[in-house]
């Protein structure tokens, strides 16, 4: 029946019809990537070192002090630090690395260093007798660095003892600073050479002293008789 087909014909959508209206296509985006935990930078050494004035007492841990050089069996000693010359040579600046040990006596230093308390031990029954430090001190774990603040300074003059003291030019100085420097050479009346520094020490308000309340005295590194 032709008609029929005609009618079907008409009746049925052609393929564009069949075909949805545009649309916008979506597009699966991909999916991040899990997030690496971060490790932060470290971060820069921030720690100071502590300042120690000069009437306080040392104390563990990164400090920064000054001293005078002194000479001790074993290498150097500021203030009861025993540094080796190697090892104190090292941490001056460059243009200073190339003094010797009788040149290093006597000059005042600002010291940043890490400091470590030791303690002796008591020795124990049946061990050999060895001479080892007794009490406290400290040890440099780590010297940061050391500067050259001022030079020894030198005095000389005859020997002459003052009022417990004994008088160089116009500086005190301790018996026990001639002793050791000299060797315990009697040296009362006889010519000396003197390397350290000088400071002044104020009297309390009850002791004799001199005019003024204060006395010149001359600490000693190193010391010779003329």
């Amino acid at each position: 029946m032709p008609g029929a087909a005609l009618a079907f014909l008409a009746c049925t959508p052609s393929a564009a019809e069949t075909e949805p209206p545009d649309r916008p296509i979506a597009l699966s985006e991909p999916e991040p990537a899990p997030e690496q935990p971060s490790v932060p930078a470290p971060a820069p050494s921030s720690a100071k070192p502590r300042s120690i004035a000069d009437d306080e007492s040392l104390t563990a841990g990164l400090v920064e002090f000054k001293a005078m050089v002194r000479p001790v069996k074993g290498g150097l000693d500021v203030r009861g630090v025993t540094l080796s010359l190697e090892e104190l040579k090292a941490a001056l600046p460059e243009a200073e690395r190339g003094k010797q040990h009788d040149e290093l006596l006597g000059v005042r230093l600002l010291v940043v260093a890490e400091l470590e308390a030791r303690h002796s031990e008591p020795q124990k029954p049946g061990e050999p007798a060895i001479q080892t430090k007794a009490g406290s001190w400290f040890s440099a774990t780590k010297l940061v660095s050391a500067e050259i603040i001022q030079p020894a300074v030198e005095i000389q003059g005859v020997v002459r003892r003052s009022k417990g003291l004994f008088s160089v030019g116009k500086h005190m100085v301790t018996s026990d600073d001639l002793s050791w420097s000299l060797s315990g050479a009697e040296v009362v009346g006889k010519k000396v050479r003197l390397w350290g520094q000088p400071r002044t020490y104020h009297c309390p308000p009850e002791s004799q002293c001199l005019i003024g309340g204060q006395i010149p005295m001359f600490d000693v590194a190193r010391a010779e008789i003329e």
